[in-house]
């Protein structure tokens, strides 16, 4: 999983958005007018969680979450 992070005028983060892939990063970026800011990957979400570009289940470590 990679995340494509947003950062203010400040540069400080205000925004990771969880990407399946680098090419899912590339494709958000490029749909929300942002610059890609590079490869931010190899992490893992705890439960399952979906890729902010193409809307696939990214699989967690604990699997889905339930109340």
């Amino acid at each position: 999983m990679h995340y494509v992070t947003i950062d203010n005028s400040e540069g400080d983060l205000i925004e990771a958005i969880p990407v399946c892939s680098e090419s899912c990063g590339r494709q958000y970026c490029s749909d929300n007018g942002l610059d890609y800011g590079g490869f931010n990957g190899c992490h893992e979400l705890e439960f399952d969680g979906l890729c902010g570009s193409c809307n696939s289940v990214i699989v967690g470590v604990s699997g889905a979450y339930d109340n």
